[in-house]
């Protein structure tokens, strides 16, 4: 089974968001009320990526 995580974020207009990672794992690399880093694009919140390391330099 392969889990796909799904985060819930606010702007900081107050808007709330939720974003579904494009890929999944097994086992589970997240728990429920884990907390990421995430960048948007603040012309367009919904446009959003995890701020990791690899994503960055990868241009994932």
């Amino acid at each position: 089974m392969v889990c796909v995580p799904v985060f819930t974020y606010r702007t900081k207009d107050n808007n709330e968001y939720t974003y579904e990672l494009s890929e999944g794992t097994n086992p589970l690399s997240w728990s429920e009320g884990d907390t990421e880093t995430t960048i948007y694009d603040p012309k367009d919140a919904s446009k959003i990526e995890l701020y990791t390391y690899f994503r960055i330099l990868s241009g994932l």
